[in-house]
C-alpha cells in the first residue's frame, strides 16, 4: 500500500497521513502542486553515488527529503570522496512503509536488505527518490568549484538552478 507518491509533472495522489506535513490527512501531496520545482544538492555515500552514475541504481531511498518539489538532483559523493559526480532528473517520489519500499524497489536500490533494514530500522514510513536521465561529469568538482559555500549538508540543500548549465559544460 503506497502511503504517498507523486510525480515531478506535478500530478500528485495517495493516500493516509503525508509523513513531511502530517496536517494534510490524504487527497494528494501538497508537494506535487508546487509549480517552482528546485534543485537539490543530495550528498550520497560513495558506493551508492557511483551506483547512480553507473545505472546499477535507480533509486535513493531516505528517511527525510524536501517538502517541496524537487525537478533535479545534483550527486554529491560524500566523504571521503567529497565531489560532485553528476546530475539526474527525479522521476518519482515514493513515500511508503519501509517494507513496501523494500518490496517495490529492492531490485534496482543497490542495497542489500540488511543494511536498508539497519538504514530504516524503526521508521514507519521512508522515502524513495526515483531516479532517471542521469549525467556524469567528465571530472568530478568539488562544490566551492561550483560557488557552493558552507557547510555540506547532511541531507539535502536546495540550489539555484544555474548551477545545471554550470554542470552540462562537463559532461562526458
Amino acid at each position: 500500500m503506497i502511503l504517498k507518491s507523486y510525480s515531478t509533472c506535478g500530478v500528485g495522489y495517495g493516500k493516509g497521513i503525508d509523513p513531511i506535513h502530517p496536517k494534510n490527512k490524504g487527497g494528494g501531496s501538497t508537494l506535487a502542486k508546487t509549480k517552482n520545482r528546485r534543485v537539490v544538492f543530495l550528498p550520497i555515500k560513495p558506493e551508492f553515488a557511483h551506483k547512480i552514475i553507473n545505472g546499477e541504481k535507480n533509486i535513493e531511498f531516505r528517511k527525510k527529503f524536501s517538502s517541496q518539489e524537487v525537478e533535479t538532483i545534483v550527486i554529491y559523493s560524500s566523504s571521503p570522496e567529497k565531489r560532485v559526480i553528476g546530475y539526474a532528473t527525479v522521476d518519482s517520489i515514493v513515500i511508503d512503509t519501509p517494507d513496501s519500499l523494500w518490496k517495490r524497489f529492492y531490485k534496482k536500490g543497490g542495497i542489500d536488505k540488511d543494511r536498508f533494514s539497519f538504514y530504516f530500522n524503526g521508521k514507519e514510513t521512508g522515502i524513495g527518490i526515483r531516479i532517471k536521465n542521469v549525467s556524469r561529469l567528465k571530472e568530478a568538482v568539488t562544490p566551492t568549484q561550483l560557488g557552493i559555500q558552507g557547510a555540506i549538508p547532511q541531507n539535502f540543500k536546495f540550489l539555484e538552478k544555474g548551477i545545471i548549465t554550470i554542470l552540462e559544460r562537463n559532461l562526458i
